[in-house]
């Protein structure tokens, strides 16, 4: 079996794709190179892709011109995905759409584009669900910080909504799983690395929650224990996201 290693880069992966267009030696998967460790399988053939600026362009352009915008955000999606192999589903997937082209979502019978189109969801749905779900923690005068510890990768889908909204704050919202954090202030944000380890120096600094304090005081004092419905909290609010809730700290 033909394996493409490449960098991990969304450019990494379209030079993948644009090689084996043509290459004789088509791939029956693409991994990163964070997954890569040929000294575990002897017998599968690794070919090393060097990320190629001109070729991820062209491939870029060719998905932009003949896929649907719709196609267009499920392969983004998918790119944020922690699914194991989604870049071998994407590769059958674009390969799949450049034959279909804008029509490739409405086959809803072929188990790619089911598939991809479920892992898309699933990604969206866990970023509209962390709209509500973040809490930030007050640590001096406009400068506020948050943890999350998400499925997925989707501090690329929050960072405008939050930005937006809190335009006139400093903030910071740190996914502690994959250790980077959306960095904003004035209305302008990046993505970044963030260790667990800064992230920890900067809270022992600003120990002093005042506002987190007045959360759970609040979120206790409003709370009728005779209506607590302990499975449809579940259901609203999944038990894996309540570490880095404040009224449950």
């Amino acid at each position: 079996m033909i394996i493409y290693v490449f960098d991990g880069s969304f450019e990494g992966f379209l030079t993948a794709i644009y090689d084996s267009y043509y290459s004789h030696n088509k791939p029956a998967k693409i991994i990163s190179r964070d997954n890569y460790d040929s000294s575990l399988n002897l017998i599968d053939e690794f070919i090393n892709i060097d990320t190629d600026e001109l070729k991820s362009n062209k491939v870029n352009a060719a998905i932009k011109k003949d896929f649907s915008k719709a196609s267009l955000i499920h392969i983004y999606h998918c790119t944020l995905s922690s699914y194991e192999d989604i870049y071998t589903l994407l590769y059958k997937f674009i390969v799949l759409g450049f034959k279909l082209k804008k029509e490739l979502d409405s086959h809803l019978h072929n188990d790619i584009v089911i598939e991809v189109l479920k892992i898309s969801r699933r990604v969206s749905l866990e970023s509209h669900r962390f709209l509500g779900f973040i809490r930030f923690k007050n640590l001096e005068e406009n400068f506020y910080y948050s943890s999350i510890e998400p499925d997925h990768n989707i501090l690329p889908l929050i960072g405008s909504h939050f930005s937006t909204r809190f335009k006139n704050q400093n903030f910071i919202i740190h996914d502690i799983k994959r250790q980077i954090a959306i960095f904003s202030t004035n209305g302008k944000w990046i993505i970044g690395d963030f260790t667990n380890s800064e992230s920890k120096n900067l809270l022992n600094h600003n120990k002093d929650n005042i506002y987190a304090d007045l959360w759970r005081t609040y979120f206790d004092s409003t709370t009728i224990k005779e209506r607590t419905n302990s499975k449809l909290q579940k259901r609203m609010m999944p038990s894996r996201y309540w570490n880095q809730l404040t009224e449950v700290e």
